[in-house]
């Protein structure tokens, strides 16, 4: 087990199957050298990410960690069902938190179910899907489209 605290402050025991599953939390817990009273801090990651983490290997506890090499993961019901029950921005907050702690097999699922939401959207669609802010105003905006 490893203790992190989370940017908002929440204090989660994270068990071995999530540390088999990321780089940066398996170095922590071996530098710990087991002292159960170490606490890393996560202060980039909400708690809810890293309960969504810790849901996802969960599920995937049974099956076997890819190669380091290897980038390419299988994305199954469960991956697909997982990220579209999320909300406002948590598939993104997960695929970030997967970046910072290196879980690959996490980051590669939650990047393919982001590029699958770009498929046959159109720019528009696109910054709705992604929440991107447009540079010009509304009525710069309304007179394109009148054109």
């Amino acid at each position: 087990m490893l203790k992190v605290k989370t940017s908002d402050d929440k204090l989660i025991e994270i068990g071995n199957n999530v540390i088999q599953r990321s780089k940066t939390l398996s170095d922590v817990f071996h530098n710990s050298k087991g002292d159960s009273n170490a606490i890393y801090s996560l202060a980039t990651i909400n708690s809810n990410a890293v309960y969504l983490i810790i849901e996802w290997c969960e599920h995937h506890k049974d099956v076997p960690i890819p190669a380091e090499e290897q980038c390419e993961w299988e994305f199954t019901d469960f991956d697909k069902n997982f990220f579209e029950s999320l909300v406002d921005g948590e598939a993104f907050q997960v695929v970030t938190a997967s970046s910072i702690l290196d879980m690959k097999s996490l980051m590669g699922a939650g990047c393919k179910y982001i590029a699958n939401l770009a498929k046959g959207k159109s720019p528009d669609e696109l910054r709705l899907v992604y929440g991107i802010a447009t540079d010009s105003d509304d009525d710069e905006q309304h007179s394109i489209r009148m054109q």
